[in-house]
């Protein structure tokens, strides 16, 4: 079960920001009472006792669980323990002779017969490893974790990974009347695949080289992906309004349309600024467009992540600039260390604006360049075999088969061994999906021909309060739904509650008494 580099190093990433839970015994499964049930049954002790298992699943409930030998499994796809896995590496030696930009395994104890503890070195300076019960997953720097032996798997191929042909990387510029008027041919022909255009002023009048832009990329061939729209609201009213005028703008011109919050005036405004971004979108959204955010750390963990859960949003494009201010041409390919997603938590990211000082021919001056994640696999050159990798996902399925019941492989692929079966209509936790179509769950792969994503209506009732966590008080609402309502069905909790994500994308917790499976 090879893995290479650019798999191992996006799988342990996810696990940093999905935060993943510290679970004595698990190997990298969903947390379910079922699951810490078995563990406990296997691994209790006077430590791992019955509470510390029910105080895990009530921590985690939904999330991904490991170990830190456990984190490694579906990786490697054996399990062993953090000596196992340092007795298996080829190459091993003191941490002070590691290779710097290579990714390997990181190990502790008092001697290399007595290792205690491993994480992975994600080759960029950082570590992650599922640290303790109380720090659960953590990332760090290599020289402040106290790792002192390295080792390289014979699991992962360093013969032929992954690299980015930077011709065909999605790159995007984003520009207005500031850039002047820009030669798109010389654009297109620097590589700029796609571009998001300044659409309107403080004033509210068009931006002044809107128009010309537009038909300039149109001409040439570059996708216009959105237009922006630096945001000064401070009421629901004007953020309305806003919105009303770039709609007025674009005239039917399908895009994305992109709400800029960064203004300082926007700072103080506290669960108000929740009520401005969805007034604006709820009047993008129903005149037919695409609705997306654009920010960075510095503005989204104070002042929108406190309100994450209430904002109707699951499109972002981030700001965080690679190297400082320094000049990067198009053909630059920016470090994956300065990546918003871990400053933010914010694992699906749709852009990553990495400079406001690219140089790209066509543009006089520097110009803010992004990396777009749409299609990105597009991009990645392996062996003529492709490597089966895996996605982290967090989603009930529906056995969907037509009769029987649907078989349980050890791995994804139906040549596989049987170690089990779902019954047809059964709800089942997806962990992870294949690039093949095949699913994992914490009982191993099905194929994904016979799945569906679950989904649930209102019934029995003519109001449901969908609410923050799964428990009622009064002040965890997030939203009422009526009666017929569908919901998307994203984990099932063990005390009688669903997680689920309604039409507008708001997510949270609805009790399964007043839901139907449809």
């Amino acid at each position: 079960m090879s893995k290479n580099v650019k798999e191992m190093v996006s799988y342990f990433e996810k696990l940093y920001t999905n935060k993943a839970i510290y679970l004595w015994g698990a190997n990298g499964e969903i947390i379910t009472k079922d699951l810490c049930d078995r563990l406990f049954k296997t691994y209790g002790s006077s430590t791992y006792n019955r509470q510390y298992y029910d105080n895990k699943l009530k921590e985690g409930v939904g999330r991904i669980g490991a170990d830190c030998s456990g984190a490694i499994c579906p990786m490697s796809g054996f399990d062993t323990t953090a000596q196992g896995y340092y007795n298996k590496c080829d190459t091993k030696g003191s941490i002070s002779s590691i290779v710097k930009n290579k990714v390997c395994l990181v190990f502790k104890g008092k001697s290399t017969s007595s290792i205690n503890h491993i994480g992975v070195y994600l080759g960029n300076g950082y570590v992650v490893e599922m640290k303790s019960s109380k720090d659960n997953c953590v990332r760090s720097k290599l020289e402040t974790g106290g790792w002192k032996w390295y080792g390289i798997p014979n699991w992962i191929d360093y013969s032929s990974p992954p690299t980015l042909n930077t011709s065909s990387i999605i790159k995007c510029v984003d520009v207005s009347s500031y850039q002047g008027d820009i030669n798109w041919n010389l654009v297109k022909s620097a590589g700029v695949n796609y571009a998001i255009l300044k659409v309107i002023r403080k004033d509210l009048n068009p931006d002044t080289k809107f128009e010309k832009n537009w038909n300039g990329c149109k001409s040439v061939g570059v996708i216009v992906d959105g237009v922006y729209n630096y945001s000064y609201a401070t009421t629901v009213a004007k953020a309305k309004t806003d919105a009303k005028k770039v709609l007025s703008i674009l005239n039917g011109r399908k895009c994305t349309v992109w709400l800029d919050l960064e203004d300082k005036c926007q700072q103080g405004l506290g669960s108000l600024l929740k009520d401005i971004i969805n007034a604006y979108r709820d009047v993008i959204v129903s005149a037919g467009y695409d609705f997306g955010i654009y920010t960075g750390p510095s503005f989204y963990n104070p002042y929108i992540k406190p309100y994450i859960s209430q904002i109707k949003c699951d499109k972002w494009w981030l700001a965080r600039y690679y190297n400082g201010y320094n000049k990067m041409t198009i053909s630059i390919n920016p470090n994956e260390q300065y990546n918003p997603k871990l400053m933010t938590g914010i694992s699906d990211i749709y852009a990553w604006q990495y400079t406001s000082s690219g140089q790209v021919s066509g543009i006089n001056g520097g110009v803010d360049l992004s990396v777009v994640y749409e299609d990105v696999e597009s991009s990645v050159t392996t062996n003529p075999t492709p490597t089966i990798s895996e996605s982290l996902v967090a989603i009930l399925g529906k056995i969907n088969t037509k009769s029987g019941n649907l078989n349980i492989r050890s791995a994804p692929n139906s040549s596989s061994a049987k170690i089990g079966s779902y019954k047809k209509g059964e709800l089942v936790q997806l962990i992870a999906k294949t690039s093949n179509n095949w699913y994992r769950t914490d009982k191993g792969y099905i194929s994904g021909e016979y799945v569906i994503a679950a989904k649930g209506k209102v019934f029995n009732c003519t109001k449901l309060n969908m609410r923050k966590d799964p428990k009622v008080e009064i002040d965890n609402i997030v939203s009422v739904l009526n009666s017929n309502d569908e919901v998307h069905l994203m984990k099932q909790a063990d005390n009688g509650w669903y997680k689920a994500r309604t039409k507008d994308n708001l997510v949270g917790y609805i009790s399964n008494k007043y839901i139907t499976i449809l």
